[in-house]
């Protein structure tokens, strides 16, 4: 787990540094954006209710915690945006001073 989450921050790190490259900051706000709506997607998904009409009180308790399993990981990479969204704005701030 340790290991996935150390690689999938590798490629936002070169994902973020490529546009970066070609937008300059505007671009890492664009992307930290995009890292923020597929995470809060995949999370308002994982919450969807489910039909829990005819299952055991065992199977719903293994459902829930699945899903907590499951939504963990969107949390560390929607913080991962929430990051590259504030760099990128003080990028911006940055770049607009500079001028």
């Amino acid at each position: 787990m340790r290991e996935q989450r150390s690689i999938v921050l590798a490629i936002l790190i070169v994902m973020a540094s490529i546009a970066f490259a070609f937008l300059g900051a505007f671009g890492v706000i664009l992307f930290g954006l995009f890292v923020i709506f597929i995470c809060t997607s995949g999370e308002l998904r994982e919450h969807s209710p489910t039909s829990a009409v005819g299952r055991s009180p065992e199977q719903r308790a293994a459902i829930a915690e699945e899903r907590i399993r499951s939504v963990a990981p969107l949390k560390f990479y929607r913080w991962c945006g929430i990051v590259m969204l504030v760099i990128g704005v003080a990028g911006f701030v940055w770049e607009q001073w500079q001028s």
